[in-house]
């Protein structure tokens, strides 16, 4: 499946990453800013989706689990860039990026 990860909303893009780690047996909650604009139709602001790992998997088999939506999704690495420029991880993008090619 190759769906284009800037058409999915928050909701979508949270169900995508639980259901791609679930495969890989990682159980993973989503919590925080992100879980409050869900429920409330997007009332309130917040740039990221943050979980936790209710499996206590290393965070290699949750990052190798995850670069299975970067290798099989479309990913548009200029809003990418963006984001982890908003989230104080500019100096991590590279790496990340590195990691999905």
């Amino acid at each position: 499946m190759s769906i284009s990860l800037g058409n999915l909303g928050r909701a979508e893009t949270a169900a995508l990453i639980v259901e791609t780690l679930a495969a890989q047996g990682i159980e993973v909650v989503l919590v925080g800013g992100s879980c409050a604009c869900v429920w409330t139709n997007e009332r309130f602001g917040s740039f990221d989706l943050d979980f936790i790992d209710l499996t206590y998997k290393r965070r290699k088999q949750i990052a190798a689990a995850l670069a299975d939506i970067g290798r099989n999704h479309k990913i548009i690495w200029p809003d990418l860039k963006e984001w982890h420029r908003g989230e104080g991880y500019a100096d991590r993008y590279k790496e990340f990026k590195e990691a999905l090619n």
